[in-house]
């Protein structure tokens, strides 16, 4: 403990599981010393679980301290661990099925936890009713990796509140094999394939994903899944995750959340040639995902527009560790589409008919990929496009500052915020119709007639209004206004009208 800075408590239940199943599985085989000496670290895991006593939220940590205190319970026949393990999985499954879904919602990485820590519970435990609450959350699980597959492309679509890899690893993909998924494509032909990765959480599981969900996992059908994922404390929904995906495209968004480096608040895929390109969306500061950037949005299929908007409070390079305390050094900020995958040949345009707030690339096999800056503000600063090529990856940043390094003092700023448009068509990038937005009056941006598109008004005081087709529902935007005055910047959209309402309310 003395060596950890600071220590892990997640240990207790990573470490404890081994131990346990060590016991479970090959006690007999173990020396009486040894075997005296995995007891009592099973033991100590146990109370230091209980003690911290982690909440239904954090979903692969929940699930895995309540079967590390279960089984210990059933194994060394010590009641106390044995009920709170139990009681914390019943916690777990009356928390998930409240919210519909697991806090931890649609990560490739922590579903796929899940479901192997569901299924030791299910496989290991004695206990009917664990057996039951276990196989009931299995199915959360497989319902979510289901509806998010994108057969066309063979990725796990977005939205993600957790992941490391914005591709399908072939970690992920090779657990799909082994749980009996439908050969998903593109993947190894089978397990001799060197592609394919064995985890040892596997053995002695249970692990099968049920057949009524290898449908999704074979056909390419429409669909559109809209999910709470989170609520306040009077049960409003805080933010929704909404997934779209067709024979062409997969988009994922968010309706607010922070720019996180584990985030994808934007995600889309498409298939490009033998393979596939993603859109993932990321706002960096001196290169790297910030974390007081605030993502809102509303989405309806493959249109979203979307808002960036800076909190004083967050944290920088993670959401907790580092705090921001209102201001940063940056001598780089910088709002970027990333595009991955198969992204040869890709020649993204800068602006048309002499507007330069809108980029447009062709992703392949007749997908277009759109944006169109509404509005953006930013200390004073002049934001522009740029294509950067990055390693294997084409970016379309949108460039807030670049220069000497200086402080950047959120609380003081007169005004940060961008408004965008985003959209994935099939057609022609003519076919698929503008995102143009114009001014109206007064400081705003000047254009030619709008196409599908939006008005603007610009006032001394601020952005306040802006008027244009979008998407159904309401998505509210925090960002800094004059004298530091924190305001929000409200999206209201009609879906029957096809019009929107964007406007501040100073709080």
């Amino acid at each position: 403990m003395t060596q950890m800075a600071p220590p892990d408590w997640n240990w207790a239940d990573f470490c404890g599981k081994r131990l346990v199943l060590a016991e479970q599985r090959h006690g007999a085989r173990l020396s009486a010393p040894l075997r005296e000496r995995v007891r009592e670290a099973v033991h100590c895991a146990c109370e230091a679980i209980i003690k911290r006593d982690v909440g239904p939220g954090y979903t692969n940590i929940a699930i895995m301290g309540a079967f590390v205190t279960l089984i210990a319970g059933e194994v060394y026949g010590v009641e106390r661990f044995a009920a709170y393990g139990l009681e914390r999985l019943r916690k777990f499954a009356a928390y998930t099925r409240e919210l519909g879904t697991f806090q931890e919602f649609n990560s490739p990485t922590y579903t796929v936890v899940a479901v192997q820590e569901l299924s030791s519970i299910h496989t290991s435990t004695q206990l009917p009713e664990a057996k039951q609450l276990s196989g009931e959350m299995l199915d959360v699980a497989w319902r979510m990796i289901a509806e998010h597959y994108h057969v066309p492309t063979g990725q796990w679509s977005g939205p993600h509140s957790r992941s490391y890899s914005t591709v399908m690893t072939d970690a992920v993909r090779s657990f799909l094999l082994t749980a009996g998924v439908p050969s998903p494509s593109p993947s190894p032909s089978n397990r001799n394939d060197k592609a394919f990765t064995y985890n040892l959480d596997w053995y002695g599981n249970e692990i099968r994903c049920p057949e009524r969900y290898f449908p999704y996992f074979q056909l390419a059908e429409t669909k559109e899944y809209r999910q709470v994922m989170q609520k306040n404390v009077e049960g409003r929904p805080v933010n929704t995750a909404t997934t779209y995906k067709d024979g062409f495209v997969s988009l994922g968004t968010f309706s607010k959340d922070v720019m996180w480096n584990q985030r994808r608040n934007l995600l889309a895929y498409v298939p490009a040639g033998d393979g596939f390109s993603y859109v993932h969306l990321r706002f960096l500061h001196d290169g790297y995902d910030y974390s007081s950037a605030v993502f809102t949005s509303v989405q309806e299929r493959s249109d979203v527009l979307l808002g960036i908007g800076f909190c004083t409070n967050g944290g920088d390079t993670h959401i907790g560790l580092d705090p921001i305390d209102g201001t940063i050094e940056a001598a780089d900020l910088r709002l970027r589409f990333e595009l991955g995958g198969q992204v040869e040949g890709i020649k993204p345009q800068i602006g048309k008919e002499g507007e330069a707030s809108d980029v447009s690339v062709s992703l392949g096999n007749g997908v277009n990929m759109q944006a169109d800056v509404a509005f953006a503000a930013f200390d004073g600063e002049t934001p522009h496009w740029s294509i950067v090529q990055d390693g294997e990856k084409l970016c379309l940043d949108y460039i807030l500052y670049e220069g000497a390094r200086k402080t950047f003092d959120f609380r003081a700023m007169e005004q940060a915020l961008l408004v965008l448009a985003f959209r994935l068509a099939e057609g022609t990038l003519d076919s698929a119709g503008s995102l143009r937005f114009i001014s109206r009056r007064g400081g705003g941006r000047t254009g030619s007639r709008p196409r599908s598109g939006y008005g603007c008004r610009s006032f001394a005081g601020g952005y306040r209004h802006c008027a244009g087709r979008t998407a159904a529902g309401v998505c509210r935007v925090p960002y800094a206004e004059r004298n530091g005055a924190c305001a929000n910047l409200t999206v209201k959209a009609d879906g029957k009208a096809g019009n929107a309402a964007l406007e501040t309310a100073a709080k």
